[in-house]
């Protein structure tokens, strides 16, 4: 180590040049580099959601968020299954194991078992199959309150 430390003491030129290189591309770099603020994040989570207007949870849970999850219990890189059956909205949240499967083709795959499901009331909307990612979140949130008019806020 001490001979190569001795060698670019003494070899100024050379030292010179690499650390010109190194900067120049450094620059080159800098500019030529992709970047972003807010890239893209696939959260391996697809989202399936159903509206069953007029209807109540049990039934939403009984008549949709059941049988789908069941339908879905043959899709294989399925790392965790939750679901959430409200007033007229049957929500399923897939969360995909990566290492098994890739969220387009598991989405697809989804796609295909909701599209083929036949026992859909019939005033429920078709089920509406998303992947969540970070594009379809908002980076930014702001929120304004307080005891004045709405003018005044907006100001």
């Amino acid at each position: 180590m001490k001979s190569l430390i001795r060698y670019f003491a003494l070899q100024s030129t050379l030292v010179n040049v690499v650390t010109i290189f190194v900067f120049i591309y450094g620059i080159y770099a800098l500019f030529q580099i992709k970047r972003e603020t807010f890239p893209n994040i696939d959260f391996d989570i697809i989202q399936i959601t159903t509206i069953y207007p007029g209807a109540a949870p049990e039934t939403v849970e009984r008549l949709i968020t059941n049988p789908i999850e069941q339908e879905l219990g043959e899709l294989d890189g399925i790392k965790n299954l939750k679901s959430i059956s409200t007033e007229a909205t049957s929500l399923i949240f897939i969360t995909l194991d990566p290492d098994v499967t890739t969220s387009d083709d598991a989405k697809n795959k989804v796609q295909d078992i909701t599209d083929a499901w036949t026992g859909l009331p019939e005033t429920a909307e078709e089920p509406r199959v998303k992947k969540i990612e970070t594009k379809q979140v908002p980076a930014v949130t702001i929120a304004i309150a307080g005891n004045v008019d709405e003018a005044k806020l907006r100001d």
